[in-house]
């Protein structure tokens, strides 16, 4: 079973905003034109529980983090050790 890792993005309407989940066409995730930042949603594999974590600003680092998460959550479905999480910090 694949770990399914949602990106959503914050969209401005009117006076405030909207979450929308982002589209697959071909494996890959379609970027919006209007979209503030982003925010990704999964279910944790050791708690069991729906998580929803910012992801930035910026779509490209927003679609590695949620591969990465993805990964993450699947070697822990299977009984492997998953990948030790890499931070960066912003300049």
């Amino acid at each position: 079973m694949e770990a399914t890792v949602a990106i959503l993005a914050r969209i401005p309407k009117g006076e405030g905003y909207r979450l929308a989940t982002l589209e697959k066409k071909r494996g890959s995730f379609i970027k919006p034109e209007d979209a503030l930042c982003y925010y990704l949603r999964y279910t944790d594999a050791t708690t069991k529980k729906r998580v929803t974590v910012p992801a930035g600003e910026d779509f490209s680092d927003a679609v590695v983090k949620a591969l990465n998460i993805g990964n993450n959550q699947s070697a822990i479905r299977n009984g492997q050790e998953a990948a030790p999480q890499v931070t960066t910090k912003a300049e």
